[in-house]
């Protein structure tokens, strides 16, 4: 699956795509992995280079979590 995101680095907004594969493991119990990839000349930055080192253009977002169903908070009625 994918989605659509946003972020904002050095005042500039601009969107992108993260792929993500949700698996369940275990009873009520999923994981989510991701990626995607921004390109920092996208937000108006320079990749830095210093002393011979570069930087690359594309920064790698990768994302890994786990989450577990729980059951639906109820609110209570409150009488006056």
């Amino acid at each position: 699956m994918q989605i659509e995101r946003g972020a904002q680095l050095s005042g500039c907004y601009q969107p992108f795509i993260l792929n993500l594969k949700a698996r369940e493991q275990g009873t009520a119990v999923f994981r989510v992995t991701g990626d995607g990839t921004v390109k920092l000349d996208d937000f108006g930055v320079t990749p830095p280079e210093q002393f011979g080192v570069k930087v690359k253009n594309e920064v790698e977002i990768r994302l890994d979590f786990v989450g577990k169903q729980v059951a639906p908070v109820v609110a209570a009625e409150v009488h006056k």
